[in-house]
């Protein structure tokens, strides 16, 4: 057993590793430059050049993510764009309402599923077992 749980903490390394660089690489394959989004209408080369240096996007990709990575374990998860407040705020937020959404689906689920499953095992063949 103990070989089995170092064996598995392991490979928690590069398994999260490839996630990261994964989660990372589908924030940067996403259409659209980000300075232009924040800049709206006012899109001067120069301007361009300052989001980009503020942001972070001038540097070549391995640094980028080396940057996200230290941001992310750091808490600093960056601002709205729209908003313009810290991510992480407007996450802690909004916690509350998505926990007691996805309890209140849960127990949902598991008023319908329950009944629905003991009626299948019970009636074999019925409509219901076919669901």
């Amino acid at each position: 057993m103990t070989t089995y749980v170092l064996r598995r903490l392991v490979l928690m390394v590069p398994v999260a590793f490839l996630v990261t660089v994964g989660v990372f690489m589908l924030i940067h394959l996403t259409p659209g430059d980000p300075a232009l989004i924040i800049l709206g209408e006012d899109r001067s080369p120069q301007a361009i050049a300052q989001i980009h240096e503020e942001l972070g996007l001038d540097k070549p990709l391995y640094v980028q993510y080396v940057i996200w990575i230290d941001n992310v374990v750091h808490g600093d998860w960056g601002r709205s764009i729209t908003t313009h407040e810290p991510v992480a705020g407007a996450i802690t937020e909004r916690l509350p309402a998505t926990i007691e959404l996805g309890v209140v689906a849960l127990i949902w689920s598991l008023l319908v599923a329950i009944p629905l499953g003991t009626i299948a095992a019970v009636r074999r063949g019925s409509v219901v077992d076919k669901l």
